[in-house]
């Protein structure tokens, strides 16, 4: 049901993916995603703007894949480290809009202080940069990309705030998952922002490997090698009965 009563909604926009999920300065990226509606589909298009969101963004019309629901676009290929901020539009046959991610303000309830007067900030995009594919290490690689305003709140708020801000996680330089989100984590005495530990959550019909919605980065004190939060956190879980 819209905000209006009807429950003729606009197109439902799924299963976005790209290629590559890590582009380098040299590549470009291309974007597929499934856009459903039961009175057709009038446009898809895909509006993109570079490291933060912009309130005239580039527009891209998505072409369909043959016969199939799902359309695409490329985007162009950027300098290194250029954060792309996007987000697909769609209408249908009536004129009804969608948008993915979705329209925060449309929300029923939206988590805002006051949605009328949303920013552009405040709206939910995808996000991915341009950077090295697969950097040297002796761990799993991962990633957590976001806009450049997100960033900056996250440097300046209160550094025990635990709001989330969204963003995009990658695994191994190689699946992105959009819509995930990230903070500080730790204790008041051992929370050291962005040379500490983090929390992350996974998008609710998209957790990490297809089962872990969440899960924290410890940074164990500073010390590598420390255990004394990993076995803390063991005992609590006992203690809870997990």
């Amino acid at each position: 049901i819209t905000q209006s009563g009807s429950s003729n909604l606009g197109p439902v926009i799924t299963d976005l993916s790209q290629y590559p999920a890590v582009p380098t300065a040299s590549e470009q990226v291309t974007l597929k995603a499934r856009v459903l509606d039961a009175d057709g589909i009038g446009t898809v298009t895909l509006k993109y703007a570079l490291n933060n969101p912009s309130a005239t963004p580039t527009s891209i019309g998505m072409s369909r894949i043959g016969l199939t629901d799902f359309f695409q676009a490329t985007i162009p290929a950027q300098a290194q480290a250029t954060r792309v901020v996007f987000f697909i539009t769609a209408t249908d046959g009536g004129g009804r809009t969608g948008r993915y991610p979705i329209d925060i303000t449309l929300r029923t309830h939206p988590l805002l202080i006051n949605p009328p007067a949303a920013t552009l900030n405040d709206h939910r995009y995808c996000v991915y940069r341009h950077d090295v594919k697969n950097p040297a290490t002796n761990y799993l690689n991962y990633r957590f990309y976001t806009t450049q305003a997100k960033e900056d709140e996250l440097s300046s708020r209160r550094l025990l705030s635990n709001d989330p801000i969204d963003g995009s996680f990658v695994f191994g330089g190689s699946t992105i998952y959009y819509e995930s989100q990230a903070r500080f984590s730790g204790s008041p005495w051992a929370r050291a922002g962005w040379g500490g530990s983090f929390k992350v959550r996974m998008p609710r019909d998209n957790p990490l490997h297809g089962r872990t919605r969440k899960f924290g980065l410890e940074d164990n004190q500073g010390n590598p090698i420390d255990a004394r939060t990993r076995v803390t956190h063991y005992l609590l879980r006992q203690n809870q009965g997990a």
